[in-house]
This record gives C-alpha cells, structure tokens and sequence, in this order.
C-alpha cells in the first residue's frame, strides 16, 4: 500500500513549540462570513489546475502567502502558524496510475484529508477547500469538535469530522487495487 497519499498540508512553522496534530485545541476555531467571502474570491481567482493543489495562507496582518510547492495531494508552507488567520485550498483528483485506486482517492478529497486539521490545531485557523467536484468546505472547530461546514455547492449539512476519519480502509483500497 506504499505510495498511496490521500491529501495532506507539509507546515515548516517558525515561532512556536513543537506541537502534535493529535494535540486538544483549547479555543474554538470558526469562520466568519467576512472569510467565507473572502476564501471564495482566493478560489475564484486560481487558474484552472486539475493536476496540482493551490493554496493560500490568510494572515492576520492581511498578507497572503504562497505555497513553497504544490503537487498533486499536497502543498508545503514555510510561516508562523501564530499568523494565520486561515487557509484556502483546493483538492485535486487522484493521479494515481491505477484507475480504481485513483476513483477510491478522489472520491475521499470531498471530505478533509490527512494534514487538514493542522492549521486548526497549530494556528487556530480554518480550513477552506474546494473539492474535485467543485464544493467548497470549511473545516472548524467547535465545542470540542471538529465540524466540517459547505459554503458552496452540494446539500451537505454541516457534520462532525475526525482527522482521518474519511480515508478508505485497507479493504477498500485492496478492493480497488484488484478493480484495475
């Protein structure tokens, strides 16, 4: 099962002690419409890309930042997550040479992916992406839980998440390894 990545942020952060993406998040973390505006227009204003992630950090002073890199189920920022207001970023389809573990992958980027959370639990700041369908989902935290809430597109209600809860099982993804 090597070589199958789902979707995940790579943070080289500066200004804060080491923390866990395991580790409790003491406040709430909720978007504002202001922020939903806003990440909508960021969305709006990335070039037609259905190979590589983007993505854009939000500071507090109004900067915005750009990836170090992108590929194709990840982006790298090198910040201080104590500066981030919040984030916007896309979900690609899977490129995955193996057509039924590609389906499996893409279909699991409407929901949040490994690393989605981190900015939540590092910066206390939310996560927007937009989906391979082309919703767009806002990842918070709220009351002691994670909830993933859709600023646009699908029906989906608002609904608890947990980090890693939306990967495919082993089973599945054997499933689909024997589909191709």
């Amino acid at each position: 099962m090597t070589g199958i990545v789902f979707s995940s942020f790579q943070i080289l952060a500066s200004g804060f002690q080491r923390k866990s993406l395991n580790s409790a998040i003491a406040a709430n973390v909720v978007a504002t419409p202001a922020m939903d505006k806003q990440a909508m227009a960021i969305l709006a204003s990335f070039k037609p890309n259905k190979r590589q992630e983007q993505a854009r950090a939000i500071m507090h002073d109004g900067s915005v930042i750009l990836p170090t890199q992108c590929n194709n189920h990840s982006c790298s920022f090198e910040l201080d997550t104590r500066e981030v207001k919040f984030v916007v970023h896309t979900h690609v389809k899977c490129s995955n040479p193996n057509q039924g573990v590609a389906k499996l992958i893409t279909q699991s980027r409407e929901l949040p992916g490994p690393g989605d959370h981190a900015f939540l639990v590092l910066g206390n700041a939310p996560n927007y992406f937009q989906t391979p369908k082309g919703n767009v989902r806002v990842l918070e935290y709220r009351d002691g839980e994670y909830r993933l809430r859709t600023v646009y597109g699908d029906d989906a209600s608002e609904r608890k998440w947990q980090p890693y809860a939306g990967d495919p099982s082993i089973s599945d993804i054997k499933r689909a390894l024997r589909q191709s």
